[in-house]
């Protein structure tokens, strides 16, 4: 990803983010509470959240070079993604009844998961792919095998 397409999803980020903190300020306006008494995990969660998406932006354009040289891009691109989507969904949890907060907590977590095994999801999908295309060559092999002794047992007419 060029530099232009990278500062135009981070800049897309923070208008997301910031889209999010205007709807918050609007929901707790006239309230005597604020999010941070209302909500005492969720919104701790979201900065901190921010601060290392925005951390491991500066550190993957800081060092890239470095980076790429030690082979860590991977892990710190999956850090940067799964921090990005924590904050904002910390924020949404901010604006969801108390009850409904821990389905987009879960949502994440789901995330997650996926992000970091995602390797492990490509090798089993490959494996299985090997397996399956192996499995369908030999069934092709017995076929033609039967198919050939047919003909030579019954002749071409009768098969």
């Amino acid at each position: 990803m060029g530099l232009a397409s990278s500062m135009a999803l981070h800049a897309a980020y923070l208008g997301w983010y910031g889209l999010l903190i205007g709807l918050i300020q609007i929901n707790y306006q006239n309230s005597k509470e604020s999010p941070f008494e209302t909500h005492p995990a969720s919104m701790p969660i979201s900065i901190l959240a921010i601060c290392f998406y925005f951390f491991g932006v500066a550190l993957k354009q800081k060092f890239k070079a470095e980076i790429k040289r030690r082979n860590c891009t991977r892990a710190l691109k999956r850090a940067i993604l799964i921090s990005g989507v924590l904050s904002p969904a910390s924020l949404i949890s901010v604006l969801l009844p108390n009850g409904l907060s821990w389905i987009v907590y879960a949502v994440w977590a789901v995330f997650a998961v996926i992000v970091v095994a995602w390797n492990w999801i490509l090798v089993i999908n490959q494996w299985l792919y090997r397996t399956i295309n192996a499995a369908c060559q030999l069934v092709n092999k017995f076929a033609r095998l039967s198919r050939h002794r047919s003909v030579e047992e019954y002749g071409p007419q009768n098969v």
